[in-house]
């Protein structure tokens, strides 16, 4: 299970629907902040797919997850 956290700036709350379907639960933790948790396969796809949203989400759980996504951003951090 992955649990996200997300803040509403952009209107992301659809996208994250569309992505996840029916397998999502939603939590409103603030007037402007979300949590979501859905089961889910980890993949190069779901971290890109988290990527793009940049600092508007932020991974809470699993510590894999978060891990990959650093390593991610540590990597285009070295070429760009």
């Amino acid at each position: 299970m992955i649990v996200i956290d997300y803040h509403d700036k952009r209107p992301i709350y659809e996208q994250i629907i569309d992505r996840f379907s029916d397998e999502i639960s939603v939590c409103k933790l603030t007037e402007e902040t979300f949590s979501f948790s859905t089961n889910v396969i980890i993949s190069d796809g779901l971290i890109s797919w988290l990527l793009q949203f940049g600092a508007d989400v932020e991974v809470i759980k699993p510590e894999s997850l978060r891990n990959r996504i650093a390593e991610k951003i540590n990597e285009l951090a070295r070429i760009y």
